[in-house]
């Protein structure tokens, strides 16, 4: 198992390094220059004094040699990459003291475990479905099942988030709040109300990211216990 893994693991290198190259060389190709954009940030965010020409053209040229931008392409990738390799994304064009990294962290701390608990619940959701509709094959139920479960899945996640913020958000019913993952009184709320809190904030949320899985789930789910059902040993 070890040594498939591996192996798989290798065979993935060489797209993902061909992928890679290949945005890497669409992104510098684009029209723009990040040194110019990066030294008129500066420029803007500075003391407030304008720069003259001299020190924006100064500030251009360290740009440019601090992350290689006149080097060859393939020397600026092989720079992006062993930085990406060290978890170095470098900071913010308009906020030069904000690194990527931390702003990536802060946003995965809440995606990844909604996005885990949105798989979790997708096949909870998806088995039993699954399995009922096989069982009720043909029937008014699977019809109805089938159905649903289509609707759901043609349904694009962002439409399907704006109806349900105007459906349940302030604007509509008003039952859950639709922006962050606490109130902002959160501090003062005690254990359990703090948690209740957080599940308020979350239902919505997790809601996008399930339906459509769960109903795609589901379809397999059915197609597989049915051809299972049908093999020679299984009604014997």
């Amino acid at each position: 198992v070890t040594i498939y893994i591996f192996r798989r693991f290798l065979l993935m290198v060489p797209p993902l390094i061909g992928i890679t190259r290949l945005l890497f060389a669409v992104m510098r190709l684009a029209p723009g220059d990040p040194a110019a954009l990066a030294a008129g940030a500066m420029g803007d965010s500075g003391s407030g004094a304008l720069q003259t020409d001299s020190n924006v053209q100064d500030a251009v040229t360290k740009f440019r040699q601090r992350y290689k931008l006149d080097e060859p392409l393939l020397v600026q990738y092989g720079f992006w990459l062993k930085s990406v390799l060290q978890l170095d994304f470098g900071n913010e064009f308009f906020r030069p003291n904000v690194a990527v990294r931390d702003e990536l962290w802060q946003r995965l701390k809440v995606t990844v475990p909604l996005s885990l608990i949105s798989v979790l619940l997708s096949y909870l959701i998806a088995l039993p479905l699954g399995i009922f509709s096989a069982v009720k094959r043909g029937t008014v139920q699977d019809n109805i099942a089938t159905s649903i479960v289509f609707l759901l899945f043609s349904l694009p996640t962002f439409w399907a988030g704006l109806m349900l913020i105007l459906l349940f958000g302030a604007t509509g019913l008003d039952w859950l709040p639709v922006l962050g993952l606490h109130d902002k009184d959160a501090e003062t709320f005690t254990r359990w109300e703090y948690f209740k809190d957080l599940v308020l904030h979350t239902i919505l949320p997790i809601t996008c990211l399930t339906y459509g899985s769960f109903a795609y789930l589901s379809r397999q789910m059915r197609v597989g216990m049915l051809d299972g059902v049908r093999r020679h040993f299984i009604r014997t």
